[in-house]
């Protein structure tokens, strides 16, 4: 840049150089330099300007972006505390350019200069560009020939005609001072009078669609990252109020309201212009005496106040105006601009007030649209949209769902209409649950009923009704002993009840126990074990008396089938909770929990009382209580009911941490009765403490058991210890080698994967090449591989992979093999998979083992396995290649696979 900065005539010249600073060579040779700044990275971008002060000296303003912040970054603007200057008045042109390109850089630094004395000399320096901590705001340094300028913004805080949002402005006038800043409303924009009567269809307080966006200055803001949403302006509260807080008038500063609904249609402003949180305080703050209204990007209104609310009685005690649209806007965006205001009385003995000495105050503001205006209010109009669903019906819900008692109101004589379909049904008893009216709890449980309900809307009924509280209590009583209830809606009942901390909702529970089908049963007694103290559930237990639970006898129920309501039944479900709660409880509680068991054992002879007693006790028995447990499973059994029940005891001690129960469980794996054996085998399999011995016993029932079912379940629990337990790896592996039962042999392999036994790749590879092995076992074998995730033998598989798919044309057991292993090579992930998968999907010949090599590949794009392999990239270029025209074949098993991999390797 070139200009005379010496006054001799001629030109100097004036420039920026890296890494930072300021540097002018006059046209005689003379050179001054001002650093810019001294922050680490390279200058990216700089601007030069010239402007003047008010005795006419030559001001140089330059500016320059870094790659870091300054390390001196201050909050380069506070609100003032006086009026702002008058210098820019509301008629001058705007004097502000929208902001420049070099915003996109993220941190800078301004500096102000004179010539003065042969040099340059600093006359301000300041941070520009984004500022705060996570630069949610700028700041903007902009000169003309008379003025330089300074403001803020930020992207959140905007007016609705897209000009932008001058924040904090301020002039250079030896320093910075505050300006009013400029409404900008189009001088020819119609006018509307406030006036003191609603618009037809408003009854009582709106509750508009729009909510409450930005405002450009609030009380307690010290810069534009400070500003949040002026939330006191639609809280329905006149007690809390907006303020300017700038100490002037607020001229220039604007509100923006949105609304979440797409254009709706605007049609009238309520307002409360002043501070209405004492008549007081409202003749004390400015008062609105003209607003620019803007709706939209492109229609524009000015709004007046006639005579000045202060005056108005009404007014001060907190009575809105409103501003009547002469014709509904669609619009989701409105701002209200301030351009001047009714001065505030000054306080008591402070002399004559002058015009804008007071503070501007605004208590309530609402957007109205035609919703609003709608005969029988905007909940009618909402719940029409609601119940005709789709988008609009959607955002109409959730408008609908703020509305309080009035939006239940409304919902509620909607739901009434008997020609309801269920699904519109549907869509008021969601608004019902977000609302959480208790008003609503009838219906909402009739919505948990409801068998076309979803499991989604069911358990956020539950939820709603549960944070209705004891209100609640009474419906879902009610559902929950419907026996024609839907068994979800019953269940749901019971977790709401849970959630309800009270006594009528415990009491309800209660009532409940012992009635409804087996699984509800059980989610009942856990909700009491919950709910319930230990010496409740022991008083409950015992007022159902030994009386009523002895007259069933076996011909009840062994823990499935029907629905049942007898006292039995409550009586067997109140000792289970107990149970539930016993173990969790301390062992002071848990002895006094199994004294009473026992003493309710010895004489109990109904045999679901004798299951529940003996499912609850054995996970908390003491070496007295193994003891009885012992002698019963150590005697004959040859009646069902006592087989059955000595099965359930075996069951039970699998949660008995006790060294004496898990020695029970290994005398059991030998007993005459296969069940118990197999029972015994699974409850070993979930203990942590088993030892050697242990794994001998089981390991010998894998060996030797003549029943299969047994043998599986000897191979599930030895899984957790065959990579410590020669005796375990041993059975396990002579069982895949030689077991007569192809299930336990796949069960084996499954066990020895699952506890990464060492040499546990080789053998599953060696099983899955073995001809003499079932085909189901090499199966399981080959997809146990990819679930191993050992690359070690990917290649090997690779090459298997490619046998197979030879032999399929002769062998239908080779078509098999060769499917599962094309998926298996693609979880791997190694390159070794890539060029076989790709031909075998490229071949149409066997539909199914081209769909599965398709799924390989669709496996290999989340891959890269080791140096050697092909990257993720390459792969998934590759692999579209061949899967994209797979998507139009016209095998549909192809087409399926070739969707699913696609999505994949995007």
């Amino acid at each position: 840049m070139a200009a005379d900065v010496d006054g001799d005539g001629d030109d100097d010249e004036i420039r920026i150089e890296p890494p930072g600073a300021l540097i002018i060579t006059t046209s005689r040779g003379a050179s001054s330099r001002l650093p810019l700044d001294d922050a680490r990275g390279a200058l990216r971008a700089s601007e030069l300007a010239l402007s003047r002060d008010r005795k006419g000296q030559l001001i140089i303003v330059a500016q320059g972006f870094f790659d870091a912040p300054p390390t001196n970054t201050t909050t380069p603007a506070t609100p003032p505390t006086s009026n702002p200057s008058t210098t820019a008045g509301a008629d001058d042109d705007d004097p502000l350019r929208h902001p420049p390109d070099l915003l996109r850089h993220r941190h800078g630094v301004a500096l102000l200069a004179a010539w003065r004395g042969g040099r340059l000399v600093e006359l301000w320096r300041g941070p520009v560009g984004a500022q705060g901590a996570h630069g949610e705001y700028r700041v903007h340094l902009e000169a003309t020939a008379q003025r330089i300028w300074r403001y803020q913004t930020r992207p959140e805080v905007r007016r609705c005609d897209g000009r932008a949002g001058y924040l904090f402005p301020e002039a250079w006038d030896g320093q910075f001072r505050p300006i009013y800043n400029l409404p900008r409303v189009p001088a020819d924009a119609p006018l509307i009078q406030a006036q003191r009567q609603p618009p037809a269809g408003v009854s009582g307080a709106p509750a508009s669609s729009f909510r409450s966006r930005a405002a450009s200055t609030q009380a307690g803001a010290r810069d534009a990252g400070e500003l949040a949403p002026p939330r006191e302006l639609d809280d329905g509260d006149v007690t809390t109020v907006w303020r300017e807080s700038l100490g002037g008038d607020g001229r220039g500063e604007f509100i923006t309201f949105g609304s979440n609904i797409d254009a709706p249609r605007v049609a009238a402003i309520r307002i409360i212009p002043g501070d209405a949180s004492s008549p007081t305080r409202f003749r004390r703050a400015n008062r609105l005496r003209r607003a620019g209204l803007l709706i939209g990007a492109e229609v524009a209104y000015r709004v007046a106040w006639p005579d000045d609310p202060g005056r108005d009685p009404e007014a001060a005690a907190g009575a809105p105006y409103w501003l009547v649209l002469p014709q509904p806007v669609a619009a989701s965006c409105v701002t209200l601009v301030i351009e001047s205001v009714y001065p505030g009385d000054p306080p008591a003995g402070a002399g004559r007030a002058r015009a804008g000495g007071g503070e501007t105050a605004i208590a309530e503001l609402s957007v109205l649209t035609e919703l609003d205006l709608t005969p029988g209010g905007s909940e009618a109009a909402l719940v029409a949209l609601v119940v005709a669903g789709e988008g609009p019906g959607r955002r109409a819900a959730r408008l609908l769902a703020e509305r309080g008692q009035a939006g239940a109101e409304a919902t509620l004589a909607a739901l009434a209409d008997p020609a309801r379909s269920a699904a519109e049904q549907l869509r008021l008893r969601r608004v019902l649950a977000k609302l959480g009216d208790p008003a609503g709890a009838g219906e909402l449980v009739e919505g948990m009923a409801a068998v076309t309900t979803p499991d989604a809307d069911r358990a956020d009924f539950g939820a709603a009704l549960a944070a209705m509280g004891t209100a609640a209590v009474p419906v879902l009583a009610a559902l929950l002993v419907d026996a024609e209830a839907p068994d979800d809606a019953r269940a749901a009942a019971v977790s709401a009840l849970v959630a309800i901390a009270h006594d009528d909702a415990d009491q309800a529970l209660l009532a409940a126990a012992g009635a409804g089908p087996r699984p509800l049963r059980k989610q009942i007694a856990q909700a009491l074990a919950v709910r319930l103290g230990l010496d409740a559930l022991l008083a409950a237990a015992r007022a159902t008396g030994p009386e009523a639970s002895d007259k069933v006898g076996a011909e009840a129920s062994d823990g499935t089938g029907a629905e049942a309501s007898d006292e039995a039944g409550r009586e067997a479900d109140l000792w289970r909770a107990l149970g539930y709660r016993a173990r969790r409880a301390a062992a002071a509680e848990r002895a006094r929990a199994e004294s009473a068991l026992r003493a309710r054992l010895a004489d109990a002879s109904g045999y679901e009382l004798r299951y529940r007693l003996l499912a609850a006790l054995a996970p908390i028995a003491s070496p007295a209580g193994l003891d009885e447990l012992a002698a019963m499973l150590a005697a004959p059994a040859s009646d069902p009911e006592q087989i059955a029940l000595r099965r359930v005891a075996v069951d039970a001690l699998a949660e008995n941490p006790a060294p004496q129960a898990r020695a029970l469980l290994r005398t059991a794996l030998a007993d005459a009765d296969p069940g118990l054996r197999r029972h015994a085998a699974e409850a070993l399999g979930g203990r942590d403490d088993a030892d050697d011995g242990t794994d001998r016993d089981l390991a010998a029932r894998l060996d030797e058991d003549a029943w299969p079912r047994i043998r599986r379940a000897a191979a599930g629990a030895l899984a957790r210890r065959c990579d410590r337990s020669d005796a375990a790896a041993g059975a396990l592996r002579r069982a895949v080698g030689g077991d007569r039962d192809p299930a336990v042999r796949r069960g084996a392999l499954t066990a020895l994967v699952s506890c990464h036994a060492p040499g546990v790749g080789k053998l599953l590879l060696e099983v899955a090449d073995a001809t003499a092995q079932p085909s189901e076992v090499r199966q399981r074998a080959i997809t146990l591989l990819a679930v191993l995730g050992d690359t070690e033998h990917a290649a090997a598989l690779a090459g298997l992979f490619e046998e197979l798919r030879r032999r399929a044309w002769s062998d239908e057991n080779a078509l098999a093999l060769a499917t599962a292993a094309a998926v298996a090579i693609g979880r791997l992930g190694h390159d070794s998979a890539v060029e076989p998968l790709i031909a075998s999907a490229r071949d149409p010949a066997f539909p199914e083992l081209q769909a599965a090599a398709i799924t390989g590949l669709g496996e290999m794009c989340a891959h890269t396995a080791g140096p050697a392999a092909e990257s993720a990239r390459s792969v998934a270029a590759r692999a579209r290649a061949v899967i994209e025209p797979a998507v139009t074949s016209n095998q549909r098993v192809v087409v399926i696979a070739a969707r699913g991999a696609r999505a994949r390797c995007r």
